[in-house]
């Protein structure tokens, strides 16, 4: 039984001797005077040094403005290592069948092995020895631990010769405005890991509310309560906030449950055809729309599609689409109610948050914690509650279950058949890895080639993502639509919460190469390098990431965003952006002050420092360490005298 180290090396004492700013921020000219008498006053940094005793969040990052991303990761980065159980399914074995020699088909193989996975409320791993294991269907695992465990990159490849939309058959869909785009373009993979959704409307989890009618300010621990009855110290919970603004957004499409038309060459229905090719459509069948992997893609289009960037029917029949940028500011009037958890996101309205409803969906915004005492009518947390609850809004407090924890995807490469890529929106389903409603997960040395998108995370938690690299064997461009670059989405975290992506490689460019999007928060991005990255705000509101020591190569387009435009600004408040880097050492350019509200930039930048829409913009500290996060751990550690 081995053992993977997830922190390489020890802690350096990255606080003690760095030192921060001398220079203080000048009173910012806030759009808000709910944020202006929040922060007025507050916007000073002072030196590590000086500043030893207080949190973390305050480590080179002015007060009220740092978040404390410690919590973060695995098992909330406490323990050393990630588990590695032993091999419980070897796809080589009789049982299962699989040959691993490049040209027999081994889906069936796999699919026996995942299926004796799922069986087994133990889970286990599921090994593939070095091999190359093709596969033509997707795999769904629903059990809690279980691992899918290759030899190492390279020498475990599981090879995909074929598309979603080769699978399911029919699945174009059509938007509202009548354009057709993918039902692939933004969810469903051809290995999916399937948890079960913790929802703040589940009674059997249910403990208490934050006590209605008044507001409990950002960083408070302890938490007034409108019963303690069921709280007891020792509890994992999650508190979920909602109100009016929070409603579910508007499907994207004609029916709020599915596609409302599919299109393909066969089908019977309505047509239209281009360049010969003649287009049908009709709705997909039963097993299609019950299938989970089609599901996660609808739930994908919902959160990530931008269908204005649609094909039409004869585009989408001939793949001739062009593509629509879609990075040019909404000018949508900010018109959520003041008071609202949407507009709170973006700053008091600081920027545009969209329409009144529909830019956030219910349970996006949820902070999690664990008990450490019981008052009276009062409940302490070990850490900062992570918004400030406003006296309207309403909550739920649950104890945390998750269905789906403990497992993995490691040492191991997902390489496609090269295809040119198709237009934006136009994606056929190249889609590697999904993870949903999954907790304390990892993903560990995974190679992803000629993907569409790579990887998925949806609805995941205190997981960790290391050491995975997206690349191709050939150039995807296609020369007609080169916007579209290598593929669609390389990684994105949609509705996800206190996770870390760390050590990513990208070795070309991507539609988006990061995405954070749908109320993600407190998401660490740390230790990445690419050609060119990009690092995508995919609207609705996500607040309150970290990233961190990013070499962005050439920076050309550092934060070049998509996303629907009526779905707000591109960033809700209190990203933070530390030590990002261009190759050639020049300033890393901000984006335009509509971006997002509230956003620290501590580094290298160059661009207008938008105190209307009250930045932090700063140079690196003399001495200071180069990733923030690693400086918060080192500092946390050293007050616990570890």
């Amino acid at each position: 039984m081995g053992c993977v180290s997830i922190r390489l090396g020890l802690l350096l004492a990255l606080v003690g001797a760095a030192h921060a700013a001398d220079g203080s921020l000048s009173a910012a000219s806030f759009a808000s005077a709910q944020f202006a008498a929040a922060q007025a006053g507050d916007d000073i940094v002072e030196s590590a040094a000086a500043g030893a005793n207080k949190p973390v969040e305050q480590i080179y990052l002015p007060k009220n403005r740092g978040m404390d991303w410690t919590f973060a990761g695995y098992r909330e980065g406490k323990v050393r290592y990630f588990p590695y159980p032993p091999v419980a399914y070897n796809v080589r074995f009789q049982r299962f069948g699989a040959k691993g020699d490049g040209k027999t088909d081994d889906t069936a193989a796999l699919q026996r092995a995942v299926a004796a996975a799922n069986a087994n409320p133990q889970g286990g791993v599921i090994y593939l020895p070095a091999g190359t294991y093709v596969l033509r269907k997707p795999l769904v695992i629903t059990q809690t631990k279980v691992v899918l465990r290759g030899d190492g990159e390279g020498k475990t490849t599981i090879y995909i010769p074929v598309s979603l939309s080769d699978v399911f058959q029919g699945t174009w869909a059509r938007s509202t405005s009548g354009a057709i785009f993918s039902q692939w373009s933004s969810g469903g993979a051809f290995i999916n890991f399937e948890g079960k959704r913790q929802r703040s409307r589940t009674t059997k989890t249910f403990l208490g509310r934050i006590r209605g009618g008044q507001a409990v300010p950002r960083y408070s621990t302890v938490i007034p309560v409108s019963s303690t009855a069921l709280f007891k110290a020792g509890q994992r919970i999650r508190i979920f906030v909602n109100d009016a603004s929070t409603a579910s957004r508007r499907r994207l499409l004609a029916t709020p449950k599915a596609p409302a038309v599919a299109a393909s060459a066969t089908a019977g229905g309505a047509s239209a055809s281009a360049g010969g090719v003649k287009l049908s459509v009709k709705g997909p069948p039963a097993w299609v729309k019950q299938h989970p992997v089609y599901q996660a893609a609808v739930r994908g289009i919902a959160s990530l599609g931008e269908p204005q960037d649609g094909l039409t029917p004869a585009q989408a029949a001939a793949a001739d689409a062009q593509f629509a940028a879609n990075n040019a500011d909404s000018g949508v009037q900010a018109s959520a109610a003041p008071g609202t958890i949407v507009a709170w996101l973006y700053g008091g309205n600081m920027v545009d948050s969209g329409p009144a409803a529909g830019v956030i969906n219910p349970d996006e915004i949820q902070c999690h914690a664990v008990i450490k005492a019981v008052g009276a009518g009062t409940i302490t947390l070990d850490r900062p509650l992570c918004f400030t609850f406003g006296a309207k809004w309403s909550s739920s407090i649950h104890l945390e279950q998750p269905t789906m924890q403990d497992s993995g995807v490691e040492k191991l490469t997902i390489r496609f058949k090269h295809t040119i890529n198709m237009p934006h929106h136009g994606d056929k389903g190249y889609n590697a890895l999904s993870i949903s409603y999954a907790t304390n997960f990892w993903v560990r040395n995974v190679t992803f080639i000629n993907m569409d998108n790579g990887l998925l995370l949806n609805w995941c938690d205190r997981s960790t993502i290391t050491d995975v690299k997206c690349g191709v064997t050939l150039p995807r461009v296609n020369s007609f639509h080169p916007d579209a670059r290598n593929g669609h989405h390389a990684l994105s975290i949609t509705e996800s919460h206190n996770n870390i992506l760390r050590r990513f490689s990208m070795r070309n460019t991507y539609i988006h190469d990061v995405t954070v999007t749908s109320g993600s928060s407190m998401n660490v991005i740390m230790e990445g390098k690419g050609i060119d990255v990009n690092l995508d705000h995919h609207r609705t509101a996500p607040w309150a990431n970290l990233f961190s020591d990013i070499s962005l190569g050439a920076g050309r387009r550092p934060f070049a965003s998509g996303g629907k435009k009526s779905r707000g600004a591109y960033s809700g408040l209190l990203n933070t952006y530390y030590n990002l880097r261009k190759r050639d050492g020049q300033p890393v350019r901000m984006p335009a002050c509509s971006f997002g509200p509230l956003l620290n930039f501590v580094g290298r930048y160059t661009g207008g420092k938008c105190p209307s829409t009250a930045w932090y913009v700063a140079a690196l500290p003399k001495g200071a360490p180069a990733n923030l996060y690693w400086a918060q751990v080192a500092a946390k550690a050293r007050k616990a005298g570890r």
